[in-house]
Formats: C-alpha cells, structure tokens, sequence
C-alpha cells in the first residue's frame, strides 16, 4: 500500500519531497500541508491541500506519515505536539530531529 503523507512546514525541503513523489508515485501520496504562513500555503496550491494549523492538519485524519519540515528550532515542540495529539504512527522529522540530546530522548521516549 502506498503510504499517504502529510507535511508540517511548506519550504523548499517540502518542495522536493513532493517533487519526489511525482517521480515516483510509489514512494507516497501527497494528501495535505500545513505552514503557519499564508505565502508558502500559496505556493503550494494546486500541488495539495493546505491548512494553517497543525491542529487542522491531523483533524484531517488521512495521513499515514506526517514529515516534519519545519526550521530546525521548531523540530522538538512540532513533533511532540503531533505525539500529544496522538498523530500518525510514523512521524519522518528532517534532520536533526531536535538541538539537544535530552530533547531526542524525550521524543524517542514519546
């Protein structure tokens, strides 16, 4: 089954990713985004759907990955809140997943 995949921060990482899976199909399905910023959800229409909030984001229920592509200091508080909100089994976070290590330990504990 091909995963169906949601991203958290529309910048160019996003981007690419879709790009990636216009390339090869298989790889996901690109079902909705979410960017705080009204420009970047504007450079994405008719690529996906978008929503503002993360909170709208994982209402949406449709995604089986949702990838963190937000900028890195926002890394830690994005992924545990879609952990708090009880999101997707599989969370793909660009790296580096958080800027301390208690900060990763706290994730991988969550």
């Amino acid at each position: 089954m091909t995963p169906r995949i949601s991203w958290i921060g529309l910048g160019k990482i996003a981007g690419h990713h879709l790009d990636a899976c216009a390339h090869a199909p298989d790889l996901g399905r690109p079902v909705a985004g979410c960017d705080v910023d009204p420009e970047a959800r504007k450079r994405f229409e008719g690529r996906i759907p978008t929503v503002g909030s993360l909170d709208e984001l994982l209402e949406r229920a449709d995604a089986d990955v949702v990838v963190v592509s937000t900028p890195t200091p926002t890394h830690y508080d994005v992924c545990r809140s879609v952990i708090e909100r009880g999101g997707p089994r599989t969370l793909l976070v660009e790296k580096p997943i958080a800027t301390t290590l208690a900060d990763v330990r706290d994730l991988i504990r969550a």
